[in-house]
């Protein structure tokens, strides 16, 4: 079979009730957009082994050190860490985009269980802030997913709603199961909206959410750069929602976000199919690929 080409249709209304479309083949800046991505990971993956040898060094002198030299060490191990999960959020957005289904492990999950977890990991951090976490629908729902990538996917949306919520406040969990959200072929789907009771996304903002290393309210990146939050996989590296977005459409699902039209906050909504077609689409990925 011919290779697929990415096209680019624009039209234009013409008389007599016609319409002219014009066709504009994108092949040439796909292939520079892989280029370049392939050149920054190769990139990356090449600054992992330099950046755990200054982790080393850094811990070493830490321990031998006494104050006030000791807090340089220190400044210095923790800067070379969030470099390290800098590389590996990097490393992780660009293999969900090149390989989404192939790096899920798949298996049938109950979702309450997965978000209380998730929940129960940064307890600590919204203590301090007398933040509880609510939660409605029902306590048992099951759906085909990658514990530990949806785990990610929970702990970077309660991680920023941590970070934004006003003191005693709390972060609202809602789910229930979206028929109407499917296609007539295909599964039933499961709603998630976590909203926080934070200031919300400003309205420059929204369109740009999801985007790789986009930093936007400067008070919103200076929360999460100052935080030493449970989770850390990004503190204000602008890769944390770009991650959540690559994971949920590697799970055939989506997310969006928008301000809370009641509280105010920050409200995310997620959409994930419930059961067989991801597996049997990853089945069927697996065979090909033998």
């Amino acid at each position: 079979l011919p290779a697929s080409l990415p096209l680019k249709a624009t039209t234009i209304p013409l008389p007599n009730g016609q319409v002219g479309v014009f066709l504009e083949n994108l092949g040439d800046v796909y292939k520079l957009i892989r280029s370049r991505d392939r050149v920054t990971s190769d990139l990356a993956h090449e600054l992992r082994t330099p950046l755990t040898s200054i982790a080393l060094v850094a811990e070493t002198l830490r321990d031998r050190l006494s104050p006030p030299e000791s807090r340089w060490s220190e400044q210095m191990l923790r800067e070379t860490k969030r470099l390290m999960h800098l590389v590996q959020d990097w490393l992780d957005i660009s293999q969900l985009e090149g390989n989404p289904i192939e790096q899920l492990n798949l298996e049938t999950i109950e979702l309450h269980s997965l978000i209380l977890s998730a929940w129960e990991t940064l307890e600590p951090l919204a203590q301090q802030k007398d933040l509880i976490l609510t939660y409605s629908g029902a306590n048992e729902i099951f759906l085909t997913a990658d514990p530990t990538r949806l785990t990610q996917v929970f702990l970077n949306l309660f991680d920023n709603g941590i970070k934004h919520s006003q003191p005693q406040t709390e972060i609202a969990v809602k789910v229930q199961s979206s028929p109407e959200l499917a296609n007539p072929d295909k599964d039933n789907y499961i709603q998630i909206d976590i909203i926080d009771s934070g200031a919300g996304f400003s309205e420059v903002d929204l369109p740009h959410i999801f985007e790789r290393l986009y930093r936007g309210d400067p008070s919103r990146v200076r929360a999460i750069a100052e935080s030493d939050s449970p989770a850390n996989y990004r503190r204000g590296s602008g890769l944390g929602l770009a991650i959540v977005d690559q994971i949920i459409l590697a799970h055939s699902g989506s997310i969006t976000a928008r301000n809370y039209p009641e509280k105010g906050g920050a409200w995310l909504r997620i959409s994930l199919p419930k059961l067989s077609s991801l597996h049997e689409k990853a089945v069927i990925n697996k065979e090909e690929s033998h």
